[in-house]
């Protein structure tokens, strides 16, 4: 599988006050094939990190991002990250797909 420099387009579904539009970025790297890395166009400020990275894991136990190769969307929650480092915020929960 390989997701490297795809284009994804996430739509938020929790939480539900979000305040930004659809969520489009670039796979730069898989973790544990149950993690992506993903790079946004523009920063992203949380509560304690602002970053233009995100970390994706699927939502449910047993999915993986095997399907997004073949047209499907998953469930995801997404956190963002501080690079070299093992800070994250937890941001949201969302639907992606590759574009």
């Amino acid at each position: 599988m390989n997701l490297n420099g795809h284009t994804v387009e996430i739509t938020v579904i929790e939480p539900f006050e979000w305040i930004h539009e659809n969520i489009i970025g670039i796979i730069l790297s898989i973790k544990n094939d149950n993690r992506l890395i993903v790079k946004l166009p523009k920063l992203i400020k949380g509560d304690k990190l602002q970053n233009d990275l995100i970390e994706l894991k699927p939502r449910y136990k047993g999915e993986t991002f095997n399907n997004l190769l073949l047209g499907s969307s998953i469930i995801i929650s997404g956190a963002l990250i501080a690079e070299n480092s093992e800070k994250f915020e937890y941001l949201f929960i969302g639907k992606m797909k590759v574009t």
